[in-house]
């Protein structure tokens, strides 16, 4: 899916999905250190992606790979840091306006995006995250635009995960709330079982 959108925005725009991208978004949003697996310097203050390895435990994964994987996906290509992530959660908050109170997306896009466009079959790690194995149920039944739609406790929820080779993200919004929670890491994070704790801590 995310594949044919980069591909679909190329087409349209005539530039690479990479322009596009920092052009659209990283520079008006002042994401200075956001970047794509496709273009970064490994050896520029980037976390280093590491794989589980059966057998051996975590290993550093190939940057040829990951560089050749990046190149065709519009998902788990983009390298950002925890300040350029909050410049980011910040505008999905405001609307599509930077902190500064500039429109970086069209009025009403936000709500586009996190409006229910189908149903989600629970997945086999669903129960996980679930009365009675954990004491409050996580729920993510709906698809919006690229966000999966829920709620936690009460509070209406919309996250997105990132998983690719040697790293794993995750976003939550509590757009009621004005929250915005934002976590990566290397490694792997089979069923999302740290993410999801992780995110879920907010109210204990």
């Amino acid at each position: 899916m995310y594949t044919l959108a980069a591909v679909i925005t190329e087409s349209l725009g005539g530039r690479p999905w990479e322009d596009m991208v920092r052009e659209s978004i990283f520079t008006p949003l002042g994401m200075n250190r956001s970047t794509f697996v496709t273009q970064a310097d490994f050896g520029d203050n980037v976390a280093l992606p590491m794989c589980s390895e059966s057998g051996v435990g975590l290993v550093k994964c190939s940057l040829d790979f990951i560089r050749h994987w990046g190149s065709f996906i519009g998902s788990g290509n983009v390298f950002s840091s925890a300040r350029d992530m909050s410049q980011w959660l910040l505008c999905l908050l405001n609307d599509g306006t930077a902190a500064d109170g500039r429109r970086v997306l069209a009025q009403g896009l936000v709500d586009t995006l996190h409006k229910p466009q189908n149903t989600i079959p629970l997945s086999s790690y669903a129960k996980y995250y679930m009365k009675p194995v954990t004491p409050q149920t996580f729920s993510g039944d709906t698809y919006g635009l690229g966000w999966r739609l829920g709620y936690y406790r009460g509070y209406r929820t919309a996250h997105h995960s990132g998983s690719t080779y040697g790293y794993d993200s995750y976003i939550t919004l509590l757009r009621d709330e004005n929250i915005g929670i934002f976590s990566t890491a290397t490694g792997s994070d089979n069923n999302f079982e740290f993410r999801t704790a992780l995110h879920t801590s907010w109210q204990t």
